[in-house]
């Protein structure tokens, strides 16, 4: 561009000078947009591998354990927690602890964890069983996060952290089982009050209680703050 070149704007068509520089800026401006979109969704997490496998509805059978959230006991010894519509726990066990049950549900499916939202009314009980068998590991200490595990196992990706806080104090307050994600694993959290330690939910926090396994359940039992 030369130092006499000058564009009026009612011009039909700018210096060659005045083009060529408005082209280079254009297209510089252009490629780092593009460069920078890409970076943004590079530099993303990824999402886990969860899924809610909604509106499709099967049946389970098992027995059904009240503590420490509703869960049924399958044939194979795996444990699957339950859950109620929406942001409700189930009121399906309440009463039939150690119980057959049949029940139809959707799966929620989460890092080797499943839960089932049940169909409301579809609980058919049958013969009762004797107590779950509970392990005892001892005390820890442990440091995460506590989640509400409807969402967390699958029906809302992602279901942790700040971006989900609010919406795990809700499901928890409405009777979702509540988990601690700790390291590499994911407990139950028995003892956990949802409506008055809601400030303790979906930040970094260390908890204290006994380790017990519950069937096939990993349980975090809280004795202390």
């Amino acid at each position: 561009m030369r130092e006499d070149e000058f564009y009026i704007g009612y011009l039909p068509q700018a210096p060659a000078g005045v083009r060529r520089v408005v082209r280079r800026v254009a297209i510089g401006l252009l490629t780092m947009g593009a460069v920078l979109s890409v970076a943004l969704v590079l530099g993303q997490m990824p999402f886990a591998a969860a899924s809610f496998e909604y509106g499709m509805v099967r049946g389970f059978d098992g027995v059904l354990y009240e503590r420490p959230f509703p869960h049924v006991v399958m044939e194979d010894g795996a444990s699957y927690l339950l859950a109620g519509a929406g942001k409700l726990g189930t009121r399906e066990a309440m009463g039939h602890d150690g119980r057959q049950v049949r029940l139809r549900g959707s799966r929620v499916r989460r890092a080797g964890m499943t839960m089932i939202e049940v169909e409301t009314g579809s609980a058919r009980f049958g013969s009762g069983h004797g107590p779950e068998q509970v392990t005892v590991l001892g005390r820890r200490r442990l440091r995460g996060e506590v989640v509400d595990g409807k969402c967390y196992l699958g029906v809302m990706n992602p279901g942790a952290g700040q971006v989900h806080r609010d919406c795990a104090v809700r499901c928890l307050a409405g009777g979702l089982p509540a988990l601690f994600v700790t390291g590499g694993e994911v407990l139950v959290l028995e003892g956990f009050d949802a409506k008055a330690r809601r400030n303790e939910v979906g930040v970094p926090l260390t908890l204290e209680g006994v380790r017990k396994k519950v069937g096939g359940l990993e349980v975090l039992e809280l004795t202390g703050r």
